[in-house]
């Protein structure tokens, strides 16, 4: 008997242990994050603002702008098409937009393919009294780089907010419906912006599976999808580049 407590003290015991470097190592990361916003608040450092000429004259060149959800999408493969990316994890459309200058104009892109939004959204959670600046502020944000765009002489491709995947249990107690909400009151607004100029790449009806979350297939993580995923929308890409 005494041995089976002990057993079991011991077992609590790396348990907490074992929840606590895990919680250590998460705590360091954002706050490693944030720091780093605070030394560099638009990641100008990334990219740079030199880009070279196209080695190709008959290519067009694709520039794909936007959070974490821009910078892992893999370029398809399309030989008419010279493809560049400019995406940046973790940043909202005011950050994006603030570094348009820099990351956007020196590479004189033929085609922009926008995909943003979602990290505005998310801190709805924890700003609720600020849901409707947030999401106002969003859209302002998404409509100057559209039309920032299409003054450069750009064609725009611009994809809907694709929906999340289930909420880890760590993340449940920041995280509320009003920002499913707010996604599908984005991407409404993001289908008034298609124009001669504009077309739309609904990536969230593409990715959604069932309970308007994306498909399991096609998941990656919580607010991430999987290569299956990246070509389901490089399929959708590639027709709407083919027109």
């Amino acid at each position: 008997m005494l041995s089976r407590m002990l057993i079991g003290l011991i077992t609590l015991l790396l348990l907490s242990i074992g929840a606590n470097v895990v919680l250590v190592d998460h705590t360091l990361k954002r706050y490693r994050e944030v720091n780093e916003v605070r030394l560099t608040p638009l990641g100008l450092h990334r990219y740079g603002s030199s880009h070279s000429a196209k080695t190709d004259p008959s290519q067009r060149r694709v520039l794909f702008f936007g959070d974490s959800r821009a910078e892992a999408w893999p370029f398809p493969i399309a030989a008419e098409f010279e493809f560049v990316n400019r995406g940046i994890g973790s940043q909202t459309t005011a950050q994006i937009r603030g570094r348009f200058a820099e990351h956007v104009v020196p590479v004189e892109p033929d085609i922009m393919v926008l995909q943003l939004g979602v990290n505005d959204l998310k801190t709805i959670s924890l700003f609720p009294e600020k849901r409707n600046e947030i999401v106002a502020n969003c859209k302002a944000n998404i409509q100057w780089i559209v039309e920032e765009s299409k003054a450069l002489g750009a064609e725009v491709i611009l994809t809907t907010v694709f929906s999340r995947g289930p909420i880890p249990f760590r993340r449940q107690w920041v995280w509320t419906n009003d920002v499913d909400e707010a996604i599908l009151e984005l991407n409404e607004y993001i289908f008034t912006l298609a124009s001669d100029s504009v077309t739309i790449l609904d990536a969230k009806s593409l990715l959604s599976g069932d309970n308007f979350l994306t498909d399991s297939q096609y998941r990656l993580d919580m607010l991430h999808i999987n290569e299956d995923g990246y070509e389901l929308l490089n399929e959708a890409l590639l027709a709407q580049l083919a027109e």
